[in-house]
């Protein structure tokens, strides 16, 4: 049997911060939004805020408020949440592989 978790106090506070920002983007305003209806611990994480919070988690440029939301976010996500999220990645990281990514002319590097 797992530990129920609820949102803490600090991350509570930054969520409200986020979502009274007007220039909060819609990933911050929807990460803010579930983590302050986690601060009872009867919510939980749904499967799309989940995968969503998952994608911010891996970008390198998103906000420490974004990502500490999203951490928080995705630790009261019900087990099987997370692994439709572990599930995405690998499809999508087995799809990336062996590409022509960065290349620019159709898969042939050139020679300079």
């Amino acid at each position: 049997m797992t530990k129920a978790e609820k949102t803490s106090k600090k991350i509570a506070s930054q969520a409200g911060k986020v979502l009274a920002n007007k220039r909060s983007s819609k990933t911050d305003k929807q990460l803010a939004g579930s983590a302050l209806s986690q601060r009872v611990q009867t919510k939980s994480t749904s499967p799309k805020v989940a995968k969503t919070a998952g994608k911010v988690m891996d970008r390198t440029s998103t906000k420490k408020v974004t990502k500490s939301l999203a951490g928080s976010v995705l630790t009261q996500a019900k087990p099987k949440a997370v692994k439709t999220v572990k599930a995405a990645k690998k499809v999508a990281k087995r799809a990336g592989s062996g590409g022509t990514r960065g290349t620019g002319s159709g898969g042939v590097r050139g020679t300079n």
